[in-house]
């Protein structure tokens, strides 16, 4: 009682070039952790085959320059 764990403490992670090798580690390691993730890729369809369950954003940062479009 009174003790805080990690378990008490979930965040909702933005994470870009989410369909890249790297970030598709850190992703599934959030998603493990019980963490919400928001993946930021060029292509969308790829990033939800592989983890349907998270909120996706369709950006390619050289060209959407302005965040209205995101």
């Amino acid at each position: 009682p009174g003790h805080i764990t990690q378990k008490d403490f979930f965040m909702n992670v933005l994470v870009t070039g989410a369909s890249g090798f790297i970030a598709s580690k850190i992703i599934a390691d959030l998603l493990r952790q019980g963490h919400q993730v928001t993946g930021c890729a060029r292509n969308v369809d790829f990033l939800k085959r592989i983890f349907p369950s998270i909120k996706t954003i369709q950006c390619h940062f050289i060209h959407d320059t302005h965040s209205d479009i995101w």
